[in-house]
């Protein structure tokens, strides 16, 4: 008797695709047969033949429904058992191999992570080296830079201790050429920079004296221009001092002036009013003398004394030294005269005395003209 149970390799190689369509395949010529059959089919549904036709093709396309429907769980259901038991069997397997596997795993993972430190310390440490050689090298570098603000005294000490520098293979190893290198550049750079530097402090301590001697020239200039103003000053505050005590002694002097002139003024009008008094008087003298004068021209008695005319005369003569003499006016003084003219042009008296310095300046021309 032959065993026609599936073998192992049997059961591995069942192709998913194919089974389900052994399974279908009977299924798949009835629905054929019967899609071709339904197409040629016609009816009236509203007629008991017309219903019963449509009942019977339906019941047709039902039962190629039905049918596969059992069949797909009647293969499906021994499948899903066999999933269960798979999955049960597998998880039996799993807990044996379980504690035989983890002892190798944990030993080979231990020793992979050993060596993957190992390995990731030999990475971490050629970069710390690799960062601190270009450190070493972008300090050679970068001295330059360092010394830009620097002055040249400071800059040379910086390369100074650049020059102090021997790039070996010791400290730089593979790198020591490019640090030579980068240490020959940056002592070239910094002579050159160095040169430079002097010959700009050159420069900027001569800006520097030229700029002293300019603002010790600016002081000395501006203490003299301050000296003169104040000078000038001092000469308005005495002018106009001396303008201001003119002032005053015109102001007294017009007063004194105004007062005279009162005085002259009451004693003109007192003096009028007696002239007035005196030619009346004199007036009236005059008609009596006249009348004497022609009673003498009666006859009178030879031992009766004539009337005398003196009185008349006497009178003409009180009144001639009765007029009033004229007042002399003394020059005024030059303060005087500037404020008369001030007042009279309305200006000031600086003004005044501006003109009068003309007029004397044009009079010494015209003078040496002449001449």
């Amino acid at each position: 008797m032959t065993d026609k149970s599936p073998t192992t390799t049997e059961l591995i190689t069942i192709e998913p695709t194919s089974y389900v369509a052994a399974v279908y395949e009977p299924f798949q010529k009835r629905l054929a047969d019967a899609i071709t059959a339904a197409k040629d089919v016609t009816y009236d549904i509203a007629t008991k033949a017309g219903m019963e036709a449509a009942k019977a093709n339906r019941a047709l396309f039902r039962d190629i429904r039905i049918e596969g429907e059992k069949a797909r769980a009647a293969r499906k259901a021994p499948i899903l058992e066999i999933g269960k038991l798979l999955d049960s069997k597998y998880k039996e397997i799993a807990a044996l191999v379980e504690p035989h596997e983890t002892r190798f795993d944990t030993d080979i993972k231990a020793e992979e992570k050993r060596l993957d430190d190992e390995k990731a310390a030999k990475i971490k440490a050629e970069a710390e080296r690799q960062s601190a050689l270009q450190s070493k090298i972008d300090a050679i570098k970068n001295a330059p830079l360092s010394a830009i603000n620097m002055s040249s005294e400071d800059a040379l000490g910086v390369m100074g201790a650049l020059e102090l520098i021997k790039p070996t293979s010791d400290e730089f190893g593979e790198r020591f050429v490019e640090a030579e290198i980068a240490l020959n550049a940056s002592v070239a750079q910094l002579k050159t920079m160095i040169e430079g530097k002097r010959a700009q402090e050159v420069l900027a301590e001569q800006a520097e004296a030229k700029a002293k001697a300019v603002a010790e020239a600016e002081k000395i200039e501006n203490e003299r221009i301050e000296a003169a103003r104040r000078e000038e000053q001092e000469s308005m505050n005495a002018e106009r001092a001396e303008l201001d005590r003119q002032r005053a002694e015109i102001d007294r002097k017009n007063q004194e002036l105004e007062e005279r002139q009162r005085i002259q003024a009451e004693e003109e009008a007192t003096a009028r009013l007696k002239i007035e008094e005196e030619v009346r008087t004199g007036a009236e003298q005059e008609a009596i003398a006249k009348k004497a004068l022609e009673a003498a021209n009666q006859p009178q008695p030879e031992n009766k004394p004539e009337p005398s005319a003196a009185p008349a005369v006497r009178t003409m003569s009180s009144i001639k030294r009765a007029q009033p003499v004229p007042t002399i006016i003394d020059r005024p003084t030059d303060s005087e005269i500037i404020g008369h003219l001030a007042v009279h042009y309305a200006v000031s008296e600086m003004r005044v005395i501006e003109w009068l310095k003309e007029i004397k300046k044009g009079l010494c021309h015209e003078g040496a003209g002449e001449t």
